[in-house]
């Protein structure tokens, strides 16, 4: 094995550490270690559970664990099997409205829920496709990122079907209105709902709740015990494991206040 590689690979491990997620938690176990030698308990404390979660949540496969138990449900779903139906809503997260992008839109790390609901629509799943998505504010005015998604998807030609916009929705809960104020309107029966998998059970409440009949189709799949290549153990701190905390503690606590708002 050449040395300058074991050299490559020693730095690269090294690197996490000298990062600024590394730098505070290294900096956050040189404080609990002087309080807890200094017998200041509850110093100690105090800073022993910052610690705690930024070790769990950054350097454990913690994130991913958790994640997965939101994304398990779907795994054995069968895209390719769905049926058809009278449109294939994508709920937004896929991009963002841009004024500095060339094509308009800033794509995103959900991008994978339109790429799933053209492929969809490519496959003759249905022959409409509707994107949903929230706002952004730009230059003083709000953008729809439904309407840029549009935009470019009408422009390229990606699809030969009929793509329609939701506009600016606040959240899933008035996509799931707006898409059955929809379906009332085309009289439309069944739509296919793409999401990412770890909101798909938030999602397909909402849209049984605001009266919408929904075929669902997860995607978007983050948690890396339902990859080809899962990471376990102790490793040096990722941000991308703070991402996937993030990720679970949203539909946490989303679901908790669809229900206590009686959106679900």
């Amino acid at each position: 094995m050449p040395a300058d590689w074991s050299l490559n690979v020693g730095l690269k491990s090294l690197l996490p550490w000298i990062e600024p997620l590394g730098l505070s938690l290294l900096i956050l176990t040189a404080v609990l270690v002087h309080f807890l030698k200094s017998r200041r308990w509850r110093m100690a404390a105090a800073s022993g559970l910052p610690w705690a979660i930024l070790l769990l949540t950054t350097c454990t496969p913690m994130p991913q664990l958790l994640l997965g138990t939101l994304e398990k449900p779907w795994a054995s779903t069968d895209l390719s099997g769905l049926p058809t139906a009278d449109a294939v809503v994508v709920l937004g997260g896929s991009a963002a409205p841009s004024l500095t992008e060339l094509v308009g839109a800033h794509f995103t790390i959900g991008t994978d829920r339109l790429i799933t609901a053209v492929e969809l629509v490519r496959r003759g799943k249905s022959d409409t496709l509707v994107c949903g998505g929230g706002g952004r504010r730009q230059r003083g005015n709000l953008a729809s990122e439904a309407d840029a998604v549009k935009t470019w998807l009408d422009s390229w030609k990606v699809v030969n079907t009929p793509v329609i916009s939701l506009g600016i929705c606040a959240d899933t809960h008035d996509e799931a209105v707006k898409t059955a104020a929809l379906m009332k309107e085309k009289k439309w029966s069944t739509v296919i709902l793409v999401t990412s998998a770890s909101h798909m059970q938030r999602a397909e409440a909402a849209f049984k709740k605001a009266g919408c009949q929904v075929i669902c189709a997860p995607c978007n799949w983050l948690s890396s015990p339902l990859k080809d290549t899962p990471h376990f153990g102790f490793h040096g701190p990722r941000a991308s494991g703070a991402d996937l905390f993030h990720a679970w503690f949203h539909e946490i606590i989303g679901i908790w206040v669809y229900r206590i708002r009686g959106w679900i």
